[in-house]
């Protein structure tokens, strides 16, 4: 697994704060009482990210969000095709977006290593076709949920662990930046 971070500045900082409100009471108001959960959102929805270049501009990543303290730990699971390995893999970009005044963390998880991360097997002409006509966001990647949103319970158990993975990165690095400053 490759991690790369990314820096994260004040204005997309209350940019991202503005869109986890907006997916939180969207959520709320689809029963997810508690604001954690999934939400599929078109790409031009999303606020700028500092990895904007890795997200294809036809892709609907889906968004997790749970709290962390007065911020919350997002993550954009990110299907990407991988022509080398015949192969559409899961590449999280993870986001933890503190209250503003704070430095929020970005990151992204190459290459991870959990069960179902990558559907292998199909050929170059599957491949090709999901690439330029631009129905990744269609392709049914085992574990995708079945609705638009919902709880964080509901996601299948590869969403999750990507959901879980890209937190635990993020967890590490504060962990890191906190025992550094002390």
């Amino acid at each position: 697994m490759t991690i790369q971070r990314f820096p994260f500045s004040e204005n997309q900082n209350n940019e991202w704060n503005s869109f986890i409100d907006k997916i939180r009471r969207e959520l709320h108001d689809h029963g997810v009482k508690d604001g954690n959960g999934y939400h599929f959102v078109r790409r031009n929805e999303l606020p700028q990210t500092p990895f904007d270049g890795l997200i294809d501009k036809d892709v609907e990543p889906l968004i997790l969000v749970s709290g962390y303290q007065d911020g919350a730990f997002v993550s954009l699971n990110v299907h990407r095709v991988d022509e080398q390995d015949s192969a559409v893999d899961q590449n999280p970009c993870g986001i933890l977006v503190l209250p503003s005044g704070n430095t929020s963390i970005a990151t992204v998880i190459h290459h991870g290593d959990w069960p179902n991360r990558t559907v292998k097997g199909l050929n170059q002409l599957e491949l090709k076709y999901i690439q330029s006509s631009g129905i990744i966001n269609q392709f049914q990647f085992p574990g995708t949920p079945p609705d638009l949103m919902g709880p964080l319970n509901d996601l299948p158990g590869n969403q999750r662990r990507a959901f879980e993975e890209a937190t635990n990165v993020l967890k590490e690095i504060v962990e890191g930046e906190n025992n550094a400053a002390t």
